[in-house]
Parts: C-alpha cells; structure tokens; sequence
C-alpha cells in the first residue's frame, strides 16, 4: 500500500521516540458521508487497476462500507471531551460547519472508466455516482462510454450473488 499511503510527517533517523500510555484522535473521516463513500469507489477502482483485484476480493473488502451508519454502529466510540476542542477554537478553526467537499475522488474514477472502459469496473459497487452525468459535466463528448451495461435488475442479482 506503499503506492497510496506514506508517512506524513518528515522522520529523521536521529528523532526522538516517545512512547505514550494513551492517544486521542479525532478522526473526521465520517463527518462528511458523501466524501467518504467518494473515497471508497476510488479505491476499489484505484486497487483494480493498479493491483488487478479480482472484483470478489474488492467486492468483499469494502462491502463493510455500504452503510456509513452500520460501520460507525461496528466501531468502538467515545465521548469527546471539551477541552480538546479549545486549541481549535483559539486558532479560529472552525470544526462544527461542513462545507460541501470537493470530491476529486470522483474525477479520478471518472478518468479511470475513460482510460480502461466502463466494463472494467461494472461488477465493483460503484454505482452511487452517476457517471454519464458527471462525465457530462467534465465535457466528455462520448457519454455512452461512461454507461454501464448491465441493467439495474441484472446488477441487483449480480449483488445479491456477491453477498
């Protein structure tokens, strides 16, 4: 996974280690439900054409993610505590208003399906995003192209197989 996710921060082979008996962290990544799942349909087409995935396997490791809300009900979480937010609320940043995400994962899968063909990623869960429409909003000229083949009632029973 190399290939997607890399250390943040710079570590110097001389840094100093602490070793800490608790850790916080606020992870916002559900907060916006529609940029999660925007995230999630990149990395099932990301991993099928970098990787070769089979769709089984895709299929299968992101299938906890259809539901925003059945995966936060699987997950341990905790109450937040005041005084985690003070820092924030000093420096002026503002965690409690949600502005509409750019969803660039969308584009990528988009251009994904331009370079490697619809068909390539049909049997894979991606159809929350209507990708003729936004391949027309993106000014591609061949909108057929982003069309999947297959009908709503032959994808629900190739779902429903996969479960």
């Amino acid at each position: 996974q190399a290939i997607i996710h890399n250390i943040r921060l710079p570590w110097p082979d001389n840094a100093d280690y602490y070793h800490f008996k608790e850790i916080k962290a606020l992870h916002f990544d559900y907060v916006i439900p529609e940029r999660s799942i925007s995230k999630l349909l990149w990395y099932q087409c990301f991993e099928k054409v970098t990787f070769n995935h089979s769709d089984k396997h895709l299929l299968a490791k992101y299938k906890t993610f259809n539901s925003i809300d059945s995966f936060l009900e699987s997950q341990t979480l905790y109450d937040t505590k005041k005084e985690w937010f003070e820092r924030y609320k000093k420096e002026k940043i503002d965690l409690t208003s949600l502005k509409n995400p750019f969803l660039w994962w969308n584009d990528e899968v988009l251009e994904m399906i331009n370079q490697h063909g619809i068909e390539k990623f049909q049997n894979l869960d991606i159809y929350r995003v209507d990708w003729v429409k936004l391949a027309k909003e993106k000014g591609h000229a061949n909108l057929e192209k982003f069309r999947f083949k297959k009908s709503l009632l032959n994808r629900i029973k190739s779902k429903l197989n996969r479960s």
